[in-house]
């Protein structure tokens, strides 16, 4: 069985920021939010990347690395 250790939550409001928190807080994990906006919050110790879903390049930069998504993106979200 293998282990994930990178991670990338996209959509960090309101369920994203408990799952953001969640994956934050186990040992050696990593965690990026992926984020329309360079003011969204996030813990000191997660990575911010600021993304345009509608460009694919700028999506294959952010993930680089990135061993697992995590869309938490609302209804107003998958709109934008």
């Amino acid at each position: 069985m293998s282990t994930y250790t990178s991670f990338a939550v996209a959509g960090a409001g309101g369920l994203g920021s408990l799952v953001v928190a969640a994956l934050a807080s186990q040992p050696k994990v990593s965690v990026t939010v992926l984020s329309r906006s360079a003011s969204t919050k996030v813990p000191s110790h997660v990575a911010l990347k600021v993304v345009d879903y509608a460009s694919p390049d700028s999506l294959a930069t952010a993930l680089a690395g990135v061993q697992v998504v995590i869309s938490t993106l609302n209804g107003a979200g998958f709109a934008a």
